[in-house]
């Protein structure tokens, strides 16, 4: 018999069964992670938190979350975009019903048994549809799924009445060497010198500091995650200053900071996460877009990708946006998805016909930085 059960805080549920039901390198679907953003309130979203269970067996677990977002912020300088927002109609600031959390970093918050993935589907598809018909929200999506879900999962949710989007694309560096000294012998010279040139413009002065988050400020770390968000042409969420806080406190047994130092002051930072064989990065604080004088942001992700080798992670996440930087050092795009509702006929098919400009696939140059590729 399958059994549903709904929880409204991650503090009213089983946090050792729920933890227990996912891989340990799906960190964002864990409770301590979890609990950050629900206290933080960030985008003032809804939480609920979907347990099922066959015969008192865990068979998947789903955070949903309900936030509002204005869509036109994806579409980025699209003529789409600037239209609708010299309108002032608001045809897309919309309150959404995700099966996800109100923060994109290119990972599901679903989980399901191997075996039971249309039963599972079915039913947190028809838990949403009463969430929003109860809620009155009119809109919904389950996101972000790598290609490897997708393959499985999508003549399920065209059944199930949503429409397949892109989301950003996310970098990884599979790490295939045996040393650091082996990985820059591997790169062509082109790409090689970029990174050489670059590490020597940190001067005696200039240093990158690997740190503790208890030893840095949460508060400047997140003033300068603001800056990059005022700059970013696609977001869909901006999380807050409590947020951070929390973090850099619960998270600081799985989280690292990379910091450049410039005249002993520091000037950017590179927010990471080590889970067992993984090493994340997850969110970067840069107050300026350029710093050709250091390199900073470069010499970070330089620094991180050379920790990563050095510490024989198996996996290097580099993460979403900033592609053509993290594919210099040897990433590969994967494309990320998404799949959207409206309970609106009429929205929904407008929305479907606009989905290559909402949520449309964004094609990255193949670089060939490697000498073996």
């Amino acid at each position: 018999m399958l059994s549903t059960e709904i929880y409204r805080s991650i503090y009213d549920l089983d946090q050792n069964e729920w933890n227990s039901h996912m891989d340990k390198i799906h960190f964002y679907h864990h409770s301590k992670f979890l609990s950050c953003l629900e206290d933080a309130k960030v985008e003032n979203a809804d939480f609920w938190y979907v347990v099922l269970k066959e015969n008192d067996t865990l068979i998947c677990t789903a955070v949903l979350s309900a936030f509002t977002i204005n869509l036109d912020l994806m579409i980025g300088s699209h003529w789409l975009s600037k239209m609708v927002r010299l309108s002032k109609t608001g045809l897309f600031k919309v309150k959404i019903l995700f099966c996800g959390t109100p923060v994109s970093i290119g990972h599901k918050n679903i989980f399901i048994k191997k075996g039971y993935e249309k039963t599972c589907l079915y039913t947190i598809a028809g838990t949403m549809d009463h969430i929003a018909a109860e809620t009155g929200i009119k809109h919904m999506v389950f996101k972000e799924f790598l290609d490897e879900d997708v393959s499985m999962m999508e003549t399920i949710f065209l059944d199930l009445g949503y429409f397949r989007g892109y989301s950003l694309p996310y970098i990884t560096l599979v790490n295939n060497w045996k040393d650091y000294t082996t990985y820059l012998k591997n790169l062509r010279s082109g790409y090689k010198r970029q990174i050489l040139l670059s590490d020597k413009k940190c001067g005696r002065e200039d240093s990158v500091k690997i740190m503790d988050t208890i030893q840095f400020d949460p508060t400047l770390f997140f003033n300068w995650y603001q800056k990059v968000m005022d700059r970013a042409e696609v977001k869909l969420e901006i999380l807050n200053e409590s947020f951070f806080k929390l973090f850099f406190e619960r998270m600081i047994e799985e989280t690292k900071l990379f910091v450049y130092y410039k005249d002993q002051e520091p000037v950017c930072a590179l927010l990471t996460i080590e889970i067992d064989k993984m090493l994340y990065f997850v969110w970067a604080g840069k107050p300026e877009e350029r710093n050709s004088e250091s390199d900073a942001y470069f010499n970070l992700l330089h620094h991180l990708v050379k920790y990563g080798i050095e510490h024989k992670f198996e996996l290097i996440q580099l993460g979403q946006t900033a592609y053509y930087t993290k594919q210099r050092f040897g990433g590969s795009p994967k494309d990320v998805f998404l799949f959207y509702k409206a309970r609106s006929r009429f929205k929904h098919l407008l929305l479907k016909k606009l989905s290559h400009i909402i949520f449309p696939k964004i094609t990255l140059k193949t670089l060939h930085v490697f000498k073996d590729k």
